[in-house]
Order: C-alpha cells, then structure tokens, then sequence
C-alpha cells in the first residue's frame, strides 16, 4: 500500500511512520528537513508547504491526513487548517479513492453532554476556531467525496492521553512535587485516547475496503473519567499519596464524552482499557517529557 502522509512529525504522524512503514511505502510531507526525522527505506520525504497550492502524481492508495495547527483561539489558525486541507485534497482526490482525515472531538464544541454520538446537532456558537476548522475540513470532504466517488473518513479523536492536556499536566505536577488544581471541582467528565490505539484506528481505517461512502466516526477509549479518578489512579500507579486541590472554577470545557459504538462496528475498533493505557504512558513517561 502506497500512503500520502501529512503531520508526520507530529505526535501522532511520528508513530503513524514507525507502525505503517513496516510493510507499506509512506510519502511523507515536511515543511523542512530541521527536526530528526524517522528512517525507513519505505519511506521518502518530501518538502512542501501544504500552505500553497502543489501537485502530486505518485500512485498512492490512501491519504492519511494529520497535518493541523491546534491552538483554539486563533483564527489565524482556523483558516490555515482549511486551507492545508483544501490544498490536500486537490492534489490528492483525483488520483486517490480513500482519504482519512483527523477530526476532533472538538467539532462537538462546549455542550456538556455524554455519550455523543456521530449525528448529534453541531452549535457553531458553542465551538472555538480549532472546533470550527475541523467542522469546516469535514463538509470540505464531504464535497470532494461526492465528486470523486472515494471512501472518505473523518475520525473524530478524543484527547491524547500521551498528548499536551490534563494528563500529562497532571503526571508532571506529581513527578516535580507541584500542587494539583483541578476545575469545576474535578467532576467533569472525558474521555481520553491512547497513542497506539488512535493509531489503530487509523490502521483499521486504511484497511477498509473502498465503499464509496463518507463516514464520521468517534475514536475514544470508551471510558467515560472525571478529573478526580484520574489523579487518584495516577497516585495508585506511582504509589504516592498527595493532596489534590479542588476548585469550582468552571473548567475550559464541561462535560463532553463520545459513543464509540460506530468505531467499533464499522472498523472493528478495540481499544485497550483506559488503565492499562495509563500504566504504559507512566512506564515512557520520559520519552514524551520533551
């Protein structure tokens, strides 16, 4: 399988090189060839600033697009992840029948509600600009889907356990003997993902067999957590007893959790449990520290 991959050195592309590089050729686009970069002979990497408008010939089978700027308030940013997509798929679409692209659990925006599933109503008014830009790639998809007739999949990832947010907050404050402050007295409910099983999904996903739909679909660990059950696993873990200090501050973002019933049936998506991907994250804790 020949793949177009974006973000690969990102968080989630770096491990997308390691997993899928084993027995598939990868093109991967790079702004620029600064940072260390993965080395396969399976895969080539190609500058380009998916800012401007490319061309691309190569056989490819899939896209896998990750490539994305997430900071919430910048509209800047907003209209860069449009643009990039757009360009991807204009380069790509014509010659490719399946295309995978990153969404976020942050489409949903700031509902607090549990247990969403695909076809809830989406509140513009209730999303930031990283919410919107993705809302606003997947009708872009939806658009090229329908004039090319390929398999397209919008994932819609919850957090990264091994990503930038609470967690990683929260492990760093234990191991440099910080306080803990957790909002909205630490009752709001997520969900988390692990890296390897958010790069499953996208495995499973590349695996379809073309079906000339379009699709969304929710990827989480299924594990609905407050913020208190969280910590208290952590200290359990690490075999540390420390005070958690509670505010009710309003959280950022209140309750927001997803169904991942469609994941399941449409991909056979299996994710493993929440504290086994916990204990794993603890265990490399410091090849992420960075």
């Amino acid at each position: 399988m020949n793949i177009f991959l974006t973000g690969s050195t990102g968080l989630i592309g770096r491990e997308v090189l390691k997993k899928f590089s084993k027995s598939n050729f990868i093109y991967a686009i790079i702004k620029s060839k600064n940072k260390k970069l993965f080395k396969s002979k399976n895969i080539k990497y190609i500058v380009q600033d998916l800012e401007k408008k490319f061309d691309f010939n190569e056989k490819i089978d899939v896209v896998i697009h990750l490539a994305a700027k997430v900071q919430k308030k910048s509209k800047i940013n907003y209209n860069h992840n449009y643009k990039i997509t757009k360009n991807v798929l204009e380069a790509t679409a014509p010659i490719c029948k399946k295309f995978i692209f990153a969404s976020s659990q942050m489409v949903y925006g700031n509902i607090d509600k549990i247990n969403i599933k695909e076809d809830e109503k989406i509140f513009k008014n209730k999303l930031d600009f990283y919410g919107l830009s993705k809302i606003k790639c997947e009708k872009l998809l939806k658009k090229y889907q329908k004039k090319y007739r390929g398999s397209y999949y919008s994932l819609r990832f919850s957090g990264i356990i091994e990503g930038t947010g609470f967690i990683t907050h929260a492990i760093t404050c234990i191991l440099k003997k910080k306080k803990i402050y957790v909002f909205s007295n630490g009752k709001v409910m997520r969900n988390y993902l692990s890296l390897s099983d958010c790069v499953k999904s996208i495995f499973l996903t590349a695996k379809k067999r073309n079906n000339s739909n379009y699709h969304t679909i929710n990827v989480s660990s299924g594990k609905s957590l407050n913020n208190i059950s969280i910590i208290s696993k952590l200290f359990r873990f690490l075999s540390i007893n420390k005070k958690i200090f509670l505010t009710d501050k309003p959280a950022p973002i209140l309750n927001l959790t997803m169904n991942i019933g469609k994941a399941k049936k449409v991909l056979g998506f299996k994710p493993e449990t929440f504290d086994r991907s916990l204990k794993s994250y603890l265990q490399n804790f410091k090849l992420y520290e960075n």
